[in-house]
């Protein structure tokens, strides 16, 4: 009975043990068929299958960019914008890279390569939301790409880790097509009348341009005068033009809207002004020499290097801004802004408002409490976009621009630089937009960073109008025509405020 029962006992033993080792093979067999399609799918580099620097690989200690290191690509973290971010959260909304794996030794367990999303070009792995009504909760994750497929524009190259591209617009520095030096062998000489003291004789100073073949008179006009400007502010019958030699160019020069600059040939098509010109140099983009007040360019910045966007939108406690000194113009934009703060905080500074009580460049000093700043235009007139916007676009500047005017901003501006006006039907409207996306530090921390992948390139009515001008004489053919000034600039170009129509306000203009 013992032996029976002991040789039983074996024989289970032996069962077990010989399940327990087919079992074992299994499982071996299954991970190595696992890690051998693994394998298959990663790609091998050029130099014995060495992977350190294949883009997605990521050893223990790795840092950089999101384009070295694809497989710290996290999936979008929901989060309520009305609650307070995790230190992690917050810290991928800053542009820093966050990794879960403590400061040890051990290896990190690799991704599945399904998992890893392929780095190209247009990467994008940022989920942001630039439209005008607010959202109850926002995508965050690694802010590494924003590409704007309408727009055709890439902020952050994921190859390279920085943001801020070319964008196809005038008011771009980058979009500007490139000439050759002019290998003409003559010099074009240019006189001005009328020059405004803010535009000073240097700007005039073509050494300095990439076309030097042209030379400065100031106001003395000769027979070897080819072209003469003439400025197009408070330009009256009063003022005659001069002798004019047969082949002069005359050029019509400003950088005001129409109803803001007088002249007789506004009104009157008999004005001896009316047809004296050959040739269009102001902010209009349909001019012959198209001269804006600014341009942007990218501003690259590695993302390291990134400010913590978030922390700053935390920081800040007031509203809206606005510094202005002329109060009362056709746009009537005063009242516009009253009827702002019957909802929102606008404080407004300058001769139309409260004076700075610290030292700075316009009161800038007190920008980093404030949201936004309005950038509203003293007309509504073609193309008449002028520094109230671009002097937010200088680097640390952390305030988005609220824009109002006649320009068309949302057909030459990437989208979520500012708040467009125009988008909505009253200052009521824009004034509760604005308390909204103000309140929400994740939303409005994706517009400080998206403002910050560009800055001002070049101020040309100031400075590079000069060399604006001589590139167009070295590059086009001068053919003869005249303009009728009064339809070209004074007829429909200007339109009146319609989302207000207080009688106070009415009156005063």
């Amino acid at each position: 009975m013992r032996y029976r029962f002991g040789k039983r006992c074996a024989r289970h033993s032996c069962l077990i043990f010989i399940a327990g080792i087919g079992i074992a093979l299994v499982i071996f067999d299954y991970h190595t068929h696992k890690q051998g399609e693994q394998s298959s799918k990663e790609p091998a580099s050029e130099k014995g299958g060495d992977t350190k620097n294949i883009p997605g690989n990521r050893t223990s200690g790795a840092t950089g960019n999101m384009a070295d290191n694809a497989r710290d690509v996290r999936a979008p973290v929901k989060v309520n914008s009305r609650t307070e971010l995790d230190d992690s959260a917050r810290a991928l909304y800053a542009g820093q890279l966050v990794t879960s794996v403590k400061e040890e030794n051990a290896a990190v367990k690799p991704t599945p390569a399904a998992a890893v999303p392929a780095v190209t070009q247009n990467f994008n792995a940022s989920k942001i939301n630039f439209s005008s009504k607010g959202n109850s909760s926002t995508n965050v994750t690694v802010p590494t790409g924003v590409e704007n497929k309408q727009n055709k524009i890439n902020l952050t190259s994921s190859t390279t880790g920085t943001h801020g591209t070319c964008y196809d617009s005038p008011f771009f520095t980058c979009a500007r097509k490139k000439h050759n030096a002019s290998s003409a062998n003559r010099t074009f000489h240019v006189a001005y009348l009328h020059r405004p003291n803010w535009q000073r004789a240097y700007v005039y100073d073509f050494t300095r341009c990439r076309f030097s073949n042209c030379v400065y008179q100031g106001d003395k006009i000769t027979q070897d005068t080819d072209v003469v400007l003439v400025y197009g502010v408070r330009l009256y019958d009063s003022f005659t033009p001069p002798k004019r030699w047969p082949h002069q160019l005359y050029a019509f020069a400003v950088w005001e809207p129409p109803d803001r600059i007088g002249g007789t040939f506004l009104t009157n098509s008999s004005s001896v002004w009316n047809y004296a010109f050959n040739l269009t140099f102001t902010y209009r983009l349909d001019s012959d020499i198209p001269a804006v007040y600014f341009r942007l360019k990218p501003n690259p910045t590695p993302q390291e290097k990134r400010p913590n966007y978030y922390e700053i939108a935390k920081h800040k406690n007031r509203t809206a801004v606005w510094f202005v000194s002329r109060c009362h113009v056709p746009s009537r934009r005063a009242g516009y802004v009253r009827e702002m703060q019957k909802y929102v905080d606008v404080d407004i500074f300058g001769g139309c408002g409260k004076k700075c009580t610290v030292r700075g460049d316009s009161c800038t000093e007190l920008f980093p409490q404030y949201k936004f700043y309005l950038s509203f235009e003293n007309s509504f007139c073609t193309d008449y976009i002028t520094e109230k916007l671009f002097k937010n676009f200088v680097p640390d500047r952390h305030i988005i621009p609220v824009v109002r005017g006649g320009g068309s901003y949302d057909r030459y501006f990437p989208e979520g630089l500012f708040i467009n006006a125009a988008r909505f039907k009253s200052p009521k409207d824009l004034a509760l937009h604005l308390k909204e996306l103000g309140s929400d530090p994740v939303r409005y921390s994706q517009y400080l960073a998206r403002k910050d992948s560009y800055v001002i390139g070049e101020v040309i009515h100031e400075r590079e109008a000069g060399c604006e001008l001589c590139q167009y004489l070295n590059t086009r053919e001068l053919k003869p025509k005249v303009y009728d000034l009064k339809r070209w600039y004074g007829d429909g170009h200007c339109k009146r405020a319609t989302e207000i129509s207080w009688p106070s306000e009415q009156n005063r203009h």
